[in-house]
């Protein structure tokens, strides 16, 4: 047990410590970080080779299983894309198209990992801060949206999902260089059970020994970081 108990430590310690990195203007690079070496593990391309492409934000979830990335010009016209990350490999899960002209300059997660605050300029609906909604699989829906001005360099959310800070340049009237948004939607993210795997059943003694399985109302249920039941669906 204490050996089962320090390797598990020693991974999230690494897994912790990712760095990520926007390199050669057209790839997202993940690092690990032993403490005193960087290591690549996983390489993508984030869009073809042409002057504008460019990333330029990159955030793990707070699960640590999917990657955002934010930017421009991207080879499927999505400013925002997320891959799911497992350790060894990126892998395209799904896109966001916040401007056609313009760009995300920044962004931030939820506590949660089911929204995404977006800040940018020249965006599509004509509103620099976006809030989209990931369910862990599908398309990234646009929850609601809020005019700023001229653009948006950087967005925070609150450790407890409530609140989000933006600040940014050359505001619209009744705005200002720095503001801050109540945030009234939102998941439930404290933990209602935990745990590294699960049985259902003895394979050894056939269906007789399988388990019914019931889950809470409201229940949200994920395999290594995908949705699998969405109750309010």
């Amino acid at each position: 047990m204490k050996k089962q108990r320090l390797l598990i430590l020693i991974m999230l310690f690494i897994i912790r410590n990712n760095f990520l990195n926007a390199t050669d203007e057209y790839f997202i690079d993940i690092f690990s970080f032993d403490g005193s070496t960087l290591t690549q593990v996983a390489s993508t391309q984030y869009a073809p080779a042409f002057t504008l492409s460019l990333p330029s934000a990159v955030k793990f979830s707070p699960s640590g299983n999917f990657v955002a990335v934010g930017g421009r010009t991207t080879s499927d016209s999505n400013e925002l894309q997320i891959y799911s990350y497992y350790g060894g490999s990126l892998s395209l899960v799904t896109g966001y198209d916040y401007s056609t002209t313009g760009s995300i300059h920044d962004f931030s997660w939820d506590p949660s990992g089911n929204y995404i605050a977006i800040g940018g300029n020249s965006p599509t609906n004509g509103n620099e801060l976006q809030f989209i909604k990931f369910d862990g699989s599908s398309a990234l829906s646009l929850v609601t949206s809020q005019n700023f001005g001229a653009e948006i360099n950087g967005v925070a959310w609150s450790p407890d999902g409530k609140s989000v800070a933006i600040g940014g340049r050359t505001f619209d009237s009744g705005h200002n260089h720095t503001e801050i948004y109540s945030v009234t939607y939102r998941f439930d993210t404290s933990t209602q059970a935990l745990s590294n795997g699960l049985i259902f059943g003895n394979t050894a003694l056939g269906a007789d020994s399988d388990l019914d399985v019931f889950l809470l109302a409201g229940a949200y249920v994920q395999l290594n970081g995908l949705l699998n039941y969405d109750p309010s669906t």
